[in-house]
């Protein structure tokens, strides 16, 4: 759970504790979708011996409620090695990039050197991304009167660098204004790893992720010619300016991709809707939209440029690609593929304006918390910062500022750690780089999600290892774990009993 909190004019979020393991008797029952261990549970059973116990596991892994049982022993399994990694991601972060050298200093791993330079260039560009904030900051600033002591000591606040910095970093998730390379980045190319022949390969923990982009990239183009027909025929209404732009191939790719993909989404701002059958041609699928085409016109011809300054870098991809595996050889033929780039093209249009929101989100807050705005003019909101008097008090904001800059310092404290100890002077001016803390909480959390993610896949090994034992051909419950299979059984049925109650009364 969240708690919203407010703190020297703005809001910030914190989040609780870290849940504890859903352990059996604690586990909420309920039908969600199929388990990725399901199929691996009903193949296990296959293999499981005739005695009394294994076929009594065996049967339970036939019923969706006897697998839930299992999943939850098997939850409970590896919580131990994924619980440690939650609850101490600092320590398990720096036993993955570095190793302790003779003198107890850290050093870089040689098998984390790609990782590490990739996030090298990752913070070397942190305060691009800050650029957006900054600037609204420095609006921001001007529009605060000077009228007051605490006007003066707002204006001042808003204007110093230090606390630009720790508000940016408190605030970095909504923040940032990511450019075209971070956004290509996080959608496509952040599932590419340098292989040991030198060349790009796609893999790693975003594999399937990017591969369902692409994916759906080439879904979204076959569901543009079902629309295209009714489409047109609404453009061809245009005036021809318009109507050049928006039937070009671009601007077909672009409109309908987008409408296509809001109405997926249920966004709150799609540009229209889409109709199963066209009111001109009932044997038609048709097309609304909720603004004139000509307003769209200007967005394909950004989109246009975008896609273009796209081109060369792609191109550059396809060159390094190793091309040895199927996913190399999806991700070059995406790469090359004009439409789906416009659609890309489209999505980081999307996202960039999403960012704004944000931002604009964050500022409407700081408004609406502690200033009183009169036309364009901010003044430090009456009664917001007093004293125990009940007066307004300069040293109350002072203290809520500095609250502020003391999150920032803790939030600093892992990363300082790491430089206070490394050997190697490339890896303690990463680490000391305060603009770039934000990377490095990115970073630390993607390892540790990652190395959590892998101990929780060592769950059916460390089950069978714990719960079985080969016996010729099969496998047999340990004599030892029969009491457990039916703790199991008696779960199951709790579920299903509970299962049961919930469809009758939904």
């Amino acid at each position: 759970m969240k708690q919203i909190l407010i703190a020297a004019g703005f809001v910030f979020a914190v989040a609780g504790a870290a849940a504890p393991p859903a352990f059996a008797e604690a586990t909420a029952v309920k039908q969600d979708a199929p388990n990725p261990l399901d199929e691996e549970l009903q193949a296990l059973a296959t293999k499981l011996a005739k005695d009394a116990a294994s076929a009594r596991l065996a049967d339970l892994l036939r019923t969706p409620e006897g697998r839930q049982a299992v999943r939850e022993r098997i939850d409970n399994l590896v919580y131990a090695k994924a619980g440690r990694i939650e609850r101490d991601p600092q320590g398990h972060y720096e036993d993955y990039l570095f190793a302790p050298d003779a003198d107890g200093g850290l050093r870089l791993r040689a098998e984390r050197k790609d990782e590490f330079e990739r996030l090298t260039r990752q913070v070397a560009r942190a305060p691009q991304l800050a650029d957006g904030f900054n600037k609204r900051c420095d609006e921001f600033a001007k529009k605060i009167a000077e009228a007051t002591d605490l006007d003066k000591r707002a204006k001042a606040a808003w204007l110093d660098p230090e606390f630009r910095l720790a508000l940016f970093h408190r605030h970095s998730a909504n923040a940032r204004a990511l450019g075209d390379d971070e956004l290509v980045e996080a959608l496509v190319t952040k599932a590419l790893e340098r292989g040991k022949d030198g060349k790009l390969h796609v893999g790693g923990p975003h594999r399937q992720e990017v591969m369902d982009f692409i994916r759906g990239s080439y879904g979204t183009l076959d569901a543009i010619k079902e629309y295209e027909k009714a489409y047109l025929a609404l453009a061809a209404k245009e005036e021809e300016a318009v109507r050049q732009v928006v039937t070009s191939d671009a601007g077909q790719v672009f409109i309908l991709g987008r409408l296509i993909r809001q109405v997926g989404e249920g966004s709150q701002e799609s540009i229209g809707g889409l109709l199963e059958q066209d009111p001109a041609n009932a044997e038609q699928k048709g097309v609304s939209f909720n603004l004139a085409l000509s307003e769209l016109a200007a967005l394909v011809k950004e989109a246009e440029k975008v896609s273009e300054n796209l081109k060369g870098r792609f191109e550059r991809i396809q060159a390094e690609l190793a091309g040895t595996g199927a996913d190399d050889l999806d991700l070059f033929d995406f790469l090359k593929n004009e439409r789906v780039r416009m659609l890309l093209a489209e999505r980081i249009l999307a996202m960039k304006r999403d960012q704004h929101l944000k931002i604009e989100a964050i500022f409407d807050a700081v408004v609406q918390d502690g200033f009183e705005a009169s036309g364009e003019v901010l003044s430090v909101k009456k009664g917001r910062y007093v004293d125990e008097n009940g007066n307004d008090a300069v040293a109350t904001y002072e203290g809520e500022v500095q609250a502020v800059l003391n999150e920032f310092i803790g939030t600093r404290y892992a990363f300082d750690l790491i430089a206070e100890r490394c050997a190697e002077p490339n890896v303690v001016e990463l680490y000391e780089n305060r603009a770039g803390t934000f990377v490095l909480q990115d970073h630390m959390a993607q390892v540790a999600a990652s190395l959590a993610a892998a101990a929780r896949g060592e769950g059916l090994p460390a089950f069978t290892a714990a719960y079985l034992v080969k016996e010729g051909d099969a496998l047999a419950v340990r004599k030892v774990r029969h009491p457990k299979i039916d703790e199991i059984a008696a779960r199951a049925a709790q579920i299903k009993k509970e299962l049961d109650a919930q469809k009758q009364d939904p």
